[in-house]
């Protein structure tokens, strides 16, 4: 009901019409989803989510993208497929590490993953800090043992 009070315009025209009101949140959302989501964005959903992968997106983004794609899409799949598509999507170095993890549900694999990546990103950063920490002068360098 706290729900209802904030729409606006067409949504609004369509709720004072509905005669089954929802009880649940969760109702609510399919109910409005089945209305206002049109077969044809379902339809449009379902091809990105055959073809979605992490490539140049950090994880959070990809995360974000890939329940756009199952939420909004319909798609009614189990657990262990829905979490298999996000695996096989996510970039390689992830992949490698996350191969001999344990994990049992989306949400967890989700954290893992931006773990992971997190992780895979502070070493990265240590190591160009450490790297840029040593810098040749030219007067340092010799060529022959002459000094330049």
């Amino acid at each position: 009901k706290a729900a209802s009070n904030k729409f606006t315009s067409s949504a609004l025209f369509w709720w004072s019409y509905v005669s089954n009101k929802p009880e649940t949140w969760d109702e609510c959302k399919n109910m409005m989803r089945k209305r206002f989501v049109s077969s044809y964005y379902k339809c449009t959903l379902r091809e990105k989510f055959e073809h979605l992968n992490q490539g140049d997106r950090t994880v959070r983004e990809y995360i974000h993208e890939f329940k756009v794609c199952v939420i909004y899409s319909d798609l009614k799949e189990c657990n262990e497929n829905t979490m298999r598509k996000f695996f096989k999507g996510l970039n390689f170095d992830i992949q490698i590490v996350l191969a001999n993890v344990t994990y049992n549900h989306i949400g967890h694999l989700f954290m893992l993953a931006r773990s992971i990546e997190s992780q895979m990103s502070n070493a990265r950063n240590h190591e160009q800090c450490d790297l840029s920490l040593v810098s040749e002068s030219p007067t340092s360098l010799s060529n022959d043992g002459v000094q330049t």
